[in-house]
């Protein structure tokens, strides 16, 4: 784990001269960000994200109304208490209709070549599963957040983090983020990773 931040949040000038450089990016996922609404549910508030990304559909997939649906996949009881992991997601995904499966990349590299395979498709989405810690946030919880762009000079991803703190979307190298996801998760018992979506 790091002792300093290692991002650089979109809400700075740096984050925000990143944006304007960056490609590929996901528009709908930018304009459509909201905070999560529950403290463990960044799987639900990053599935509600990506859903009304692609369809369009505000309502039907909005954060509250999905609970319901997918509440035999992930009780409540147990959302509340330990959150989600990286295959609870996939397949809740899978349940409201996407293709989706999780990638625990291997490197740098090959969470890079992940990244930017999907992110240059209009009919996927990327959903990031990593360790706060690590990337030197002042929690031991693992957390989830929807992928929205990525910027070739710094070599880093732009991450729509849904927490309800005072925490805005930041930017993350690849490689900090890839080291961030090597910690399993206590859940699973497995490295976290990516959940890739297909629409």
């Amino acid at each position: 784990s790091s002792d300093r931040l290692l991002v650089t949040f979109l809400d700075s000038d740096e984050g925000r001269r990143r944006l304007l450089e960056v490609s590929p990016i996901r528009p709908a996922t930018v304009e459509g960000f909201c905070k999560k609404l529950r403290c463990a549910s960044c799987g639900m508030a990053s599935i509600s994200l990506v859903m009304r990304a692609q369809t369009g559909d505000q309502v039907t997939y909005a954060e509250d109304f999905i609970y319901d649906r997918l509440s035999d996949i992930k009780p409540l009881a147990d959302l509340d208490q330990r959150g989600m992991t990286a295959d609870d997601v996939a397949a809740c995904l899978l349940r409201l209709g996407a293709a989706s499966s999780v990638r625990r990349p291997g490197s740098a590299d090959e969470l890079r070549d992940l990244a930017l395979t999907r992110l240059a498709q209009e009919s996927s989405s990327i959903i990031a599963n990593f360790h706060l810690k690590s990337l030197g946030f002042p929690s031991e919880w693992g957390h989830l957040s929807p992928v929205a762009a990525y910027h070739r000079d710094s070599d880093s991803l732009l991450i729509m983090d849904n927490d309800p703190k005072p925490n805005d979307p930041f930017w993350v190298t690849m490689q900090d983020l890839y080291e961030s996801m090597r910690p399993a998760d206590p859940e699973s018992g497995l490295p976290r990773g990516l959940i890739l979506a297909e629409f």
